[in-house]
């Protein structure tokens, strides 16, 4: 078999940290290097004593791992690096960094698959930079679907909404789209993905994780009746369920005088930055809470004497992909009552291997009863069959590996592009003096190419022709003989006072050749503000919030006329037009510095069209709209009479044929307005 390079890139690793990306990565290494001839990278985003303990501790313990190379991220941040206030979101950042240290690692040699989980966008900027830019050639890129934040944030109360929060929502899902595969662990996960994500199903493979319990304690059968909850104290994993409902179980079977619940799992916290099994606790009453055992994390050893004094175990889990604790516990041999969620369902089948319960503490607690009290039950749920396929890892990673790497077309880039420069100056220079000096000496300049002078008065612009432009009236100079102002296909849409460095413009001319583009952007340093990764392709209605004249090389595909290039219908959101499509930001710092240029004359009308105009091609949602009323004065109960009062007379007036209803109709909407003006 033909040596191969895999590299993980992770912010967990089993045994150092907590979570299941991390025991996931743990067996799959393992298994892989112990069965393929493969070289694996783990690239780690830990605190260095951690990757560290992992290399001296932990890494002489797996086969062959020789060919095993651990990689601190920290220790290979290279030093022309953009710093976090740039993106002004920790997960883009940490993106970002990822993106930089496996750039480093492509060069040095050939890795010829990476795979990253899904949660929080780890591969958001790796993943564009090959789709955008043609970087990676030669790697396949994976995402493996964990569980994103979004899909754990739709089952538990958020204490962090934010904005930084809205933008890893969508880089999540950017790169799930964009990854050239994303594998899910289950069958139920494939199309939960491919909807709420937008993923084409080819690209979609289920890929079971790997299962490792030769060293995990087996089950033995007892008199006890016990219960256990085994995995972190957290509300996604429905801890809150389970204590409410073994409280229920005890008062209302009080004849279980011995019945004990177990918790074992590392805290989690609360919104509150507290305990979450010190809330819980509080919650248990005082003549109960010596049946709730809390252990914490436990070893194999102390685990196996927690399940020679248990009779059952409860996974009310409200999300999962996988759950190696509930599939751990299933083969030790304890029967199980698990919640019906789609990564349960596939393996777990009520009254065949398990009791099923579809939420509530009351039908949880009457499914712990009636396990407790059915013998026969609960041996007919201990390991009664082998649900997990197990399939080996190498034949799942031969497969990626063997896949081929789609080769896309190159188109030739253009020799030539317009510049269309906003000048805020009240005087007519020549065009070259009115560019920035960056750019007078460039070879790509196109002689359809414009100033476009914003002030109502302007020296020396007798003749120079006035057009509407971003919803207001400018003089227009051209560079040179343009025939009813034409343009190249690319125009580059600057200011004057902005420093644009040549090679980011052909870096993104580089870019629309060779995708379906609408724009690119590129970082920059803004005066007073800092270095600025521009983020509209992200988020884009932001910018119908403070519209400005954005720096971009905008591919005008079919229109070809300066008076053409912004919609006339969106105003001075004419920008916008353009940024509801596909664009990209180049993440490469070329030392350019764009100042504002704020337009502070849209209209709400010109807003209104922009939302409506971007949803065309979606079904239509007229609730979409609320967010563009302004918020109205509560309603006085006098109004409301009133306004009751003539709704009914213009009911009666069209219902009378009398000569006088037209005059008085008309009268009463005058009445009506003259009110309404007054009370705005």
């Amino acid at each position: 078999m033909q040596q191969k390079h895999i590299l993980f890139a992770s912010y967990e690793i089993h045994p150092i940290t907590a979570g299941g990306c991390g025991v996931f990565i743990w067996h799959a290494i393992n298994e892989l290097l112990e069965t393929t001839n493969h070289k694996i990278t783990l690239l780690l985003d830990i605190p260095k004593f951690e990757c560290e303990a992992f290399i001296n501790n932990h890494k002489g313990n797996i086969p062959n791992h020789e060919r095993l190379n651990v990689v601190c991220l920290s220790d290979r941040i290279p030093w022309e690096f953009l710093p976090m206030e740039a993106f002004n979101n920790i997960f883009m950042f940490k993106s970002y960094m990822f993106y930089k240290v496996i750039e480093t690692l492509t060069v040095e040699e050939q890795i010829d698959y990476i795979e990253f989980f899904d949660y929080v966008g780890i591969g958001y900027f790796t993943i564009h930079a090959k789709k955008y830019e043609r970087q990676f050639a030669n790697t396949l890129l994976g995402v493996r679907g964990h569980c994103t934040v979004d899909l754990m944030d739709l089952e538990q109360c958020q204490h962090d909404f934010s904005k930084e929060k809205i933008e890893m929502y969508e880089i999540e899902k950017l790169a799930l789209q964009n990854a050239d595969i994303v594998l899910v662990q289950t069958e139920a996960w494939k199309p939960l993905y491919a909807v709420r994500y937008g993923i084409e199903e080819h690209k979609i493979i289920v890929a079971e994780p790997p299962m490792n319990t030769k060293d995990f304690p087996k089950y033995e059968p007892h008199t006890n009746q016990n219960v256990l909850f085994y995995g972190r104290v957290f509300q996604l994993k429905g801890i809150d369920e389970y204590v409410q409902a073994g409280i229920h179980y005890l008062l209302t079977y009080p004849e279980n005088q011995h019945t004990k619940f177990y918790i074992v799992g590392y805290d989690g916290t609360t919104q509150e930055g507290t305990s979450y099994t010190e809330n819980l606790q509080k919650q248990i009453p005082e003549k109960l809470r010596e049946r709730f055992i809390f252990t914490g994390k436990l070893d194999r050893s102390q685990l196996k004497e927690i399940l020679n004094d248990i009779a059952i175990a409860v996974f009310p889990n409200y999300v999962e992909s996988f759950c190696y604790s509930i599939h751990e516990i299933y083969e030790a041999g304890v029967p199980i009552i698990c919640r019906e969620i789609p990564a349960f369902t596939s393996y777990f089948k009520d009254q065949v291997n398990c009791l099923t319960y579809d939420g509530g503490i009351q039908v949880l607690a009457n499914k712990i009863h009636e396990l407790l009290t059915t013998k026969d039950l609960q041996q007919k749920f201990r390991y009664p069959m082998k649900v997990l396929k197990g399939i080996p890892q190498q034949e799942i990673y031969s497969s990626l590996l063997e896949r081929s790497l789609e080769q896309e077309d190159t188109n030739l880039v253009p020799e030539q592009i317009s510049i269309v420069c906003m000048s805020e100056s009240s005087q007519v220079g020549t065009f070259m003096e009115q560019i920035p000096k960056t750019l007078r000496d460039a070879e790509f300049i196109s002689p359809k190419s414009y100033i476009i002078y914003t002030q109502s008065e302007l020296i020396g612009g007798e003749n120079l022709e006035k057009i509407q432009f971003l919803g207001r009236e400018v003089f227009v100079q051209s560079q040179g003989e343009c025939v009813n102002m034409s343009l190249e296909p690319y125009v580059l849409i600057m200011k004057q006072t902005d420093q644009v460095h040549l090679g980011f413009v052909r870096d993104a001319m580089k870019v629309l050749a060779q995708t379906d583009l609408d724009y690119v952007s590129g970082v920059h340093n803004v005066p007073n503000r800092g270095i600025t990764y521009p983020k509209y392709h992200i988020l884009q209605n932001e910018y119908a919030a403070k519209p400005s004249i954005e720096t971009m090389l905008i591919n005008t595909k079919k229109v070809l006329n300066l008076k053409e290039l912004f919609d006339f219908r969106y105003g001075s959101l004419g920008q916008l037009g353009y940024l509801q499509k596909q664009g990209y930001s180049i993440v490469r710092n070329y030392q350019q510095t764009f100042e504002a240029l704020t337009l502070d004359d849209t209209q709400k009308s010109n807003l209104i069209f922009a939302l409506n105009n971007s949803k065309r091609d979606e079904e239509w949602k007229p609730e979409d709209l609320i967010s563009l009323l302004e918020p109205k004065k509560e309603e006085l109960p006098i109004y409301n009479k009133r306004k009751a009062f003539y709704h009914e007379t213009k009911r009666k007036l069209y219902a009378s044929d009398a000569k006088s209803a037209k005059v008085l109709l008309k009268g009463l909407d005058t009445i009506k307005e003259i009110y309404c003006s007054i009370n705005r």
